[in-house]
């Protein structure tokens, strides 16, 4: 069964994946309002770069379920009440940590560590809603 993540859903807040229609948002969030924000990257995109980055990242979801890989990549926060795209969050899940060094005996695996979320939200949402709420609790293995 390919790996997949769920859309996510609060009271107040949906985390979905990215759709075509969201990118005007997409590029108002990351290429207007946080451009100069330091967001790991090379800096603000034209509408084209966010658009090809926008079809990337669509195309990814289903290309790693294909190929059995975790679902990296970014996710839309929209609000419940209005579907307003506000912000964005991602996570690399950790399937294995490992320490060790070159040439020493071979690493010994741990246990998986949870993903390590990174977000971005419009300033304007985080003036005039909350956007904080209590993630779902995930299923105990």
């Amino acid at each position: 069964m390919p790996y997949t993540i769920p859309t996510l859903r609060t009271d107040r807040l949906i985390i979905r994946p990215f759709v075509r229609e969201d990118l005007e948002r997409v590029y108002r969030l990351y290429d207007v309002e946080l451009a100069d924000a330091s967001m790991g990257t090379t800096g603000a995109q034209t509408l084209e770069g966010r658009k090809a980055w926008l079809e990337w990242t669509i195309q990814g979801y289903s290309q790693l379920a294909h190929l059995y890989q975790p679902p990296y990549g970014d996710r839309a926060i929209v609000l419940a009440q209005t579907g307003e795209l506000i912000g964005a969050v991602a996570s690399s899940p950790v399937l294995i940590s490992t320490t060790g060094s070159p040439g020493c005996a071979p690493p010994r695996p741990r246990p998986p560590e949870e993903p390590r979320p990174r977000w971005a939200c419009s300033t304007a949402s985080l003036r005039h809603t909350s956007v904080t709420a209590t993630p779902p609790r995930r299923p105990a293995p």
